[in-house]
């Protein structure tokens, strides 16, 4: 039996279908395709909760295609239906209003820069904890700001630099061959090529990269890319004291790895990828960490800390969904789940303890 403990609300199961209701409206890649069969075939429910999305909005397209893909006995979705139905019904409506708003203006989390000069711009963007805001570049670039973030912009009628000072962040990056983009993480330099990627600041020294989209360079100290370099790049003919990264890839970068050109890449799924950036729609994945691991990650976007009694209880393993801000929902899963005991000792501390003999 695996001792890997899952946790994934109903809510949550209703908000994936949604989302994939959307994806399959507007087509999906191969990569999406096999990213779906796998996340239907984790549990029966998932295939249910994705009809009922699909009937809700009477996508006909969509049915037909699911219909081929994962059929389900019309008796057992009128079962699922009738008890269903209205929970979904809200579920999708609460997503889409959702998805519609995060394409329009805001005047709490993304500031409307379009009257701003694309030359000579410097500024600071800060996220406080539990924080999450995007932002559009006065050239069209986009960035999306984790939790307890700082970033300094320079934009000047050569270049675009920014320096990720403190925590997380995802750039998505207009197409401009006059001016490159680069990002200064610590001692190390993110050269875009024609890319979205992701960059997370980790202990000092400890930068994580994750490439969504194109390519981007990776150098060890602050290089000014005209051009002609990026052209180069793009062919393929990078001098061998610098690396690329590409679509797909993950990699946990160094100085001195950078330094010595000997810096890893992973290749990662589409599913993976989508899992490490849950946190743009406030949700946190987990995949078999143990508790202390997700307390830490938890703690990042809460002005909370856990005192654990034993040794025990930070090795349990868990795995599944869980929104970023939602201390309540976390320690009645484990109450619930775990046999796990809470007490508030203050406003910012929470003392864990185990019930059963683990």
């Amino acid at each position: 039996m695996s001792n890997v403990h899952p946790f994934e609300s109903k809510d949550m199961i209703q908000e994936q279908a949604c989302l994939w209701v959307s994806k399959i409206d507007r087509g999906l890649s191969p990569q999406e395709h096999e990213a779906l069969r796998q996340w239907v075939s984790t549990s029966a429910i998932h295939a249910t909760e994705l009809k009922l999305a699909a009937e809700f909005w009477d996508e006909t397209s969509v049915l037909q295609e699911l219909s081929s893909l994962f059929p389900l006995q019309s008796n057992e979705r009128e079962r699922y239906k009738s008890y269903w139905f209205p929970a979904i019904a809200v579920a999708c409506s609460v997503f889409f209003v959702a998805l519609v708003l995060s394409y329009l203006p805001s005047t709490n989390n993304e500031e409307t820069l379009s009257t701003v000069s694309l030359a000579n711009d410097n500024r600071t963007f800060i996220t406080a904890v539990g924080e999450n805001e995007s932002h559009r570049l006065p050239d069209g670039s986009v960035v999306h700001m984790n939790t307890n973030s700082e970033i300094l912009i320079e934009y000047t009628s050569s270049i675009r630099r920014l320096s990720l000072l403190k925590g997380e962040a995802h750039f998505e990056v207009a197409h401009d061959t006059d001016r490159p983009f680069s990002v200064q993480a610590d001692e190390i330099n993110v050269t875009a090529i024609g890319t979205a990627f992701n960059i997370e600041l980790g202990q000092p020294g400890d930068i994580e990269l994750l490439v969504t989209d194109g390519k981007v360079l990776i150098t060890d100290q602050d290089i000014i890319f005209d051009h002609d370099d990026i052209s180069a790049l793009k062919e393929g003919s990078a001098q061998t004291e610098n690396l690329v990264v590409s679509s797909g890839e993950k990699a946990r970068l160094t100085v001195n790895d950078v330094k010595n050109s000997d810096v890893e890449t992973e290749k990662i799924t589409l599913a993976q990828v989508q899992n490490e950036l849950a946190w743009q729609q406030g949700m946190l994945v987990f995949q078999g960490e143990n508790l202390l691991t997700v307390l830490e990650e938890v703690k990042r976007y809460n002005n909370i800390d856990f005192d654990l009694e034993g040794d025990a209880i930070g090795n349990i393993q868990v795995a599944g969904y869980f929104r970023a801000g939602d201390i309540d929902g976390l320690v009645s899963t484990l109450e619930h789940n775990f046999d796990i005991k809470h007490e508030v000792i203050t406003p910012q501390l929470i003392k864990l303890s185990s019930t059963a003999k683990l």
